[in-house]
Parts: structure tokens; C-alpha cells; sequence
């Protein structure tokens, strides 16, 4: 009975991680949601360096330089407004993109979703993406 309850699992991530929608967790489903994804991931985010800032930011703390560490916060302040502006930007997609295809959905909870979506890095994002980068949506 484990054996089929852990097959059972395995087959249900495997078909989630393809975008089956019935098998997704309730915040990943509807053809909203994937658009919104489909918008998200055929298209290159700042927020998915996030990490690699991070570390650079990180590894300049620990330099007893003063110049360096001033550069490090100059550096961690402008990614951040990087980050905002590629978030504005893609939040205005989202809704062009959703108003145009689904009018009648509320596009408040579907900007989020994707904004949450783009500073994940591309390769640990879940659903897999269903789009190549660069495709038109």
C-alpha cells in the first residue's frame, strides 16, 4: 500500500511539473494562471539574479575595504530598483495581456502571482516552464 501511495505521488508531481492542470495545487490553476506563466517565462526577469547579486553583495561585506563596501551597498540598492522597474514593467504585460484574452478577470491577484513567479530562478520554478524564452505569448 506505501509502494502505491508513494507511485501515486510521484506520478501527480511528475504530472503537476508538466502544467497538468488538474493535478497543480490550487494557486497554480486556471488558464489565467497560465497565461500568466506562459507571459513569465518567455521572457528574460531581473529577479532571477537575484541570487548571484546576493552572493556578489555578500562576498563584498567581508572585503575591509571601504570603497568596496560602499560599491556593495551602491551595487545591492541599484539591483533592488532594477528589480522594481522589471516588476512594474511586467505587471503592466500581465494585464495588457490578460485584459486582452480574459476580460472579465481580476488582474490584482494574477500580477502578484507573476511577479512571485519571475524572481524565481528559471530552472527551479514550478510548474516547469511550458514556453521557450524569447516565444511570443
Amino acid at each position: 500500500m506505501r509502494e502505491q501511495q508513494a507511485a501515486g505521488r510521484g506520478s501527480a508531481r511528475e504530472a503537476a511539473a508538466r502544467g497538468d492542470d488538474s493535478a497543480l495545487p490550487a494557486r497554480d490553476r486556471g488558464p489565467e494562471k497560465r497565461l500568466v506563466r506562459d507571459v513569465v517565462d518567455a521572457r528574460r526577469n531581473a529577479g532571477s539574479l537575484f541570487l548571484v547579486v546576493a552572493a556578489l553583495v555578500l562576498v563584498g561585506y567581508f572585503i575591509p575595504n571601504t570603497a568596496v563596501q560602499s560599491y556593495t551597498v551602491f551595487l545591492w540598492f541599484a539591483f533592488f530598483l532594477v528589480i522594481i522597474g522589471d516588476s512594474v514593467v511586467l505587471g503592466r504585460k500581465i494585464k495588457k495581456v490578460v485584459g486582452e484574452r480574459f476580460p472579465n478577470a481580476r488582474t490584482r491577484g494574477l500580477v502578484w502571482y507573476g511577479i512571485s513567479r519571475a524572481t524565481m530562478i528559471r530552472r527551479w520554478r514550478f510548474p516547469k516552464p511550458q514556453v521557450e524564452l524569447g516565444a511570443t505569448v
